[in-house]
């Protein structure tokens, strides 16, 4: 069996990647890989014929690499160097069946493949291992910063590239790690969004266009209120959120949702509803979990309708660079604040399921399912409602993105309607479809402009059934 060779091009050049930072949200911050000229404890490396790059290719089989230790722990640390990081598994097998090989390295040579391979804590095991026998290895300390860092473990992170600045490092490893930290504080910062759009409305109260309630053998006129009723305002929101890091991946977690519907021509429609959540959250590079009490307070018309608590509960995972899974539970109660309407009073129940699809940099897809049920005081009241979501986010070029998001679903009541005397479903169906150009924008926000229809197909149709068609111009921005 013939002996498989291997070859190396021997050189020495500074070799070093700029960091980008890449958005402020604390899910959305990525860090380029980077590395600077090579600080490690080596070996002088072999001589190049010139300090322009030029180099000499060495032809050594497997067997004659394993008798040069000293060649192999050097060739080994060059690789490290250069970021070939496709010769690194096989180099260190190699150099594993060494004599006396250097045991440090090989940890720094694997910890190295498991960063590569996302495997983050088996990398911060080994590498805190590695400091543990000699803490001063600086090398080894600025890869665990960086392994901390993915594996959203911010306060170790930041106390170990703190130390890494603090071993006064070459210039670049100082700004890599200054802009990591910089990147953690980013992570750790109070985030801010807000959204707003004008509204015409043509139904505002949701109502059939039927001037006729048919019930048994007889026809009933149906007032003027409730027929569709028109309104202009507009609709906007307001969020805020923080979190905190407490240990390792653990944080505590603060949000604020605020969204609004106004309107200067029918203020009896007004609808203001405020989410506050302080609750628990576990991130690292793949998942994330989180735990968060609510309290809510809703407002229609000027005055208090309805208030409620209860607990939400969260999961997402990245299945592979492609694929991302969503979880979302929810169980809460709903208190009226009219004694008139006590009967309305619930408690609820939610279950959500979202597969999001990054097929390229320009293109996305989902699917999501939704289970929710409302059980009032009221059997009357009390529905649950079974539903799927499709969506699709497009990049065309020249600037221009669109996204499309369609839903249906059955919504069927427990009990029959207290006149009509038949158990009310519906069967919803509706979607939004937005564009915008991300080269237009004023102040930082891109405007964009959706279309959106809904459809409510319901068996009592003179009461509950009913379309909507809008086009509204909606302005959103983070910060």
């Amino acid at each position: 069996m013939k002996n498989s060779r291997l070859f190396f091009p021997l050189f020495i050049f500074p070799f070093a990647v700029q960091a980008e930072v890449v958005g402020k949200n604390a899910d959305e911050i990525r860090i380029a890989e980077v590395e600077s000229k090579n600080f490690a404890q080596t070996l002088p490396t072999p001589k190049t014929e010139s300090a322009q790059g030029a180099y000499q290719v060495l032809e050594l089989s497997d067997e004659e690499l394993v008798q040069q230790p000293e060649l192999a722990r050097q060739l080994l640390n060059q690789l490290i160097d250069a970021q070939q990081w496709q010769l690194l598994p096989k180099l260190l097998a190699l150099y594993e069946k060494t004599p006396n090989p250097d045991r440090t390295l090989i940890e720094y040579a694997k910890a190295h493949i498991l960063m590569l391979n996302q495997d983050y804590k088996a990398a911060i095991d080994t590498l805190r291992q590695i400091i543990a026998e000699n803490d001063s290895f600086t090398p080894v300390r600025f890869l665990l910063a960086k392994a901390l860092f993915e594996d959203y473990q911010d306060q170790a992170a930041q106390d170990q590239f703190e130390r890494v600045r603090a071993d006064n490092p070459p210039e670049r490893v100082a700004n890599t790690s200054a802009q990591y930290l910089n990147a953690i504080n980013q992570r750790n910062s109070w985030d801010f969004g807000f959204h707003f759009s004008y509204l015409q409305e043509d139904n505002v109260n949701n109502a059939s266009d039927s001037d006729t309630v048919r019930i048994g053998n007889a026809l009933f006129q149906k007032s003027p209120d409730s027929l569709p009723q028109k309104a202009h305002g507009v609709q906007y929101g307001f969020d805020f959120s923080k979190k905190w890091n407490l240990m390792g991946g653990h944080y505590a977690i603060l949000r604020n949702d605020f969204t609004a519907k106004q309107y200067w021509d029918n203020h009896r429609f007004d609808d203001l509803n405020n989410r506050s959540s302080l609750g628990w959250q576990y991130q690292n590079s793949q998942h994330r979990f989180a735990l968060l009490p609510y309290y809510e307070r809703r407002w229609i018309g000027g005055h208090r309708y309805s208030k409620g608590h209860g607990v939400r509960a969260e999961y997402e995972s990245w299945l592979n660079p492609q694929w991302r899974l969503s979880l979302a539970t929810e169980f809460g109660s709903t208190r009226q604040s009219d004694a008139d309407s006590r009967n309305a009073d619930n408690y609820s129940q939610l279950y959500s399921a979202t597969l999001i699809h990054l097929l390229n940099a320009k293109t996305y897809f989902y699917a999501g399912a939704d289970y929710s049920k409302e059980n009032a005081k009221a059997d009357v009241y009390t529905f649950d409602r079974v539903g799927g979501r499709l969506g699709w986010g497009q990049s065309w070029g020249w600037g221009i993105s669109t996204r499309l998001n369609l839903y249906y679903a059955h919504k069927n009541y427990d009990a029959p309607h207290r006149i009509l005397q038949k158990v009310r479903k519906d069967k919803e169906f509706g979607g939004t479809l937005t564009i915008w150009k991300g080269d237009w924008h004023l102040w930082g926000i891109t405007p964009k402009l959706s279309f959106n229809y809904n459809r409510v197909s319901s068996n009592l149709p003179d009461l509950y059934s009913y379309d909507k068609k809008r086009v509204y111009l909606n302005f959103e921005k983070t910060f």
